[in-house]
């Protein structure tokens, strides 16, 4: 009892990890799309989805400029970005 050890103590709490995906998929806080509209906080929120349906009657989409994603036009049969004018 008198004499000084040279072992440590040492304590750690028992806790769950998860891999990377686990954690972002699994573990994350996750609240509905109306939970979220209604957010009175300034968050930062990323949203896991499953394109079930693709509406192919309207354009959801268009062609954009690879320098500047400006939507670009056809002028005879070639493509112009008005905005960056490539």
């Amino acid at each position: 009892m008198g004499e000084e050890s040279s072992g440590q103590i040492l304590s750690h709490a028992c806790s769950t990890t998860y891999s990377l995906d686990e954690e972002f998929l699994v573990a994350s806080i996750r609240k509905t799309i109306i939970e979220i509209k209604d957010c009175q906080d300034v968050v930062t929120c990323v949203t896991l989805a499953e394109i079930t349906h693709i509406k192919s009657t309207s354009n959801w989409y268009y062609k954009s400029c690879n320098t500047c994603t400006t939507e670009v036009v056809s002028d005879f049969g070639i493509w112009y970005c008005r905005n960056c004018e490539k």
